[in-house]
């Protein structure tokens, strides 16, 4: 603030969860650019929220524009997402069932989506793989207190090249009937799609 730290800070912004009643909301949080991730350790979504348009930015109850969730779902999960990490178009997120479930973005804009792909998916029980993680210039930094015992740190270069990150999905259409597929895809410069 200007003159200083002193006194007693008011809020400027108030995050929200879009799940009334969800409990330990804000136990896990980033902040990347205008974007922050938002997660709980109650078996919900972690939250994309990003800094309103216009002067005022940060102030008043924001809501979330976006929600990442697990594709296996959020009951066999445990803690999913109390560590997060975000960088630019990219969200790393950890539970304690030994998974880290990374995200990227389409787009300018965060929109609700399961992850992008799981990393190192078949890690050996109690390893703890996901308990701590970073992002930084395309690479993940995840941390597995236990594993063998004495723990480990696993640096993953992460795909940073063009990717489709939702294929079309198959229609049922009688002949001389309309039919519109649609995909969602990453990148950079002009994006090519074969459906064979």
């Amino acid at each position: 603030p200007e003159g200083g730290w002193s006194g007693i800070l008011e809020e400027d912004a108030r995050l929200q969860s879009p799940s009334p009643g969800q409990v330990f909301f804000g136990a896990g949080i980033a902040v990347s650019g205008d974007n922050i991730l938002v997660a709980s350790v109650g078996g919900a979504p972690a939250c994309v929220f990003q800094k309103p348009s216009g002067p005022e930015g940060w102030t008043g109850t924001v809501a979330a524009i976006a929600q990442l969730t697990p594709s296996q779902g959020l009951a066999s999960l445990s803690r999913f997402g109390e560590r997060p990490a975000l960088e630019g178009d990219k969200a790393l997120l950890g539970s304690d069932n030994n998974k880290a479930f990374y995200y990227k973005r389409a787009g300018a804009q965060w929109v609700s989506m399961t992850e992008t792909e799981v990393l190192l998916p078949d890690r050996s029980p109690g390893d703890k793989f996901g308990y701590r993680n970073a992002l930084s210039q395309g690479t993940a930094l995840i941390g597995a207190f236990n594993d063998e015992g004495v723990g480990s740190a696993y640096l993953i270069a992460l795909n940073t090249c063009d990717l489709i990150v939702q294929h079309p999905t198959g229609l049922a259409r009688c002949e001389g009937e309309q039919a519109v597929f649609s995909v969602v895809a990453s990148g950079t410069g002009t994006l090519g799609y074969q459906w064979q």
